[in-house]
């Protein structure tokens, strides 16, 4: 079954830290990071990149087709394509300026798009990859209002059976996850629902 945490925290409190560590970016000094009681440095490297989709709060593209950055390992047909483009609310933007064309190339970084547009990518890449943990850092930042509700939206609808680990200076949609902590003079706290809704009068950090 999955799960949905949120991370927050003000900036250089250690969120980025804490995400480079469980991707093994980084070496912890002391503890362990554990995957299902396992230690993630136990697993074979190519093995445990399966186990992660990651939305990077600056997404990259390679300069090359929509298809080709989206699904590199070619595993799924147009028309699963499209679809996770339209869930993410990509959909718009694909038809206009990619001509609904897969074939369409993107420039480097896919610096031609709009920050928003960037993130929708990078989230429907993350779905497609189906990796059972998803980790998101930032990923509505670039986002109005309509569309971060959307991803709130999918976040609840279609990822049960994902472990989403979701890092946000906002603070609006904090009660769709079933945990939040905060990290604050780099200890990681569990947050009470009262906490939350005390957070959620002021919605940004």
């Amino acid at each position: 079954t999955g799960d949905r945490i949120a991370i927050i925290g003000p900036n250089g409190s250690g969120k980025s830290t804490l995400i480079d560590l469980i991707l093994r970016f980084e070496t912890p000094h002391n503890g362990k990071i554990l995957i299902n009681g396992k230690d993630a440095f136990s697993f074979p490297e190519d093995k445990y990149w399966n186990l992660f989709a990651v939305v990077e709060q600056e997404p990259y593209f390679f300069k090359d087709t929509i298809r080709n950055n989206l699904d590199p390992r070619r595993l799924h047909t147009d028309s699963e394509i499209i679809h996770t483009l339209e869930q993410c609310g990509a959909l718009p933007f694909f038809q206009n300026r990619c001509h609904g064309d897969l074939n369409e190339q993107i420039h480097f970084d896919a610096n031609d798009l709009s920050g928003g547009e960037r993130k929708k990518m990078a989230v429907a890449r993350a779905i497609l990859k189906d990796a059972p943990i998803i980790i998101m850092d930032e990923a509505a930042s670039d986002y109005d209002a309509f569309s971060e509700m959307q991803l709130s939206k999918m976040i609840t609808q279609y990822f049960h059976q994902k472990i989403i680990l979701y890092i946000t200076h906002n603070y609006n949609y904090l009660d769709i996850f079933s945990k939040v902590y905060q990290i604050s003079n780099h200890t990681l706290c569990e947050l009470s629902h009262e906490q939350i809704y005390s957070l959620k009068k002021s919605p940004y950090s």
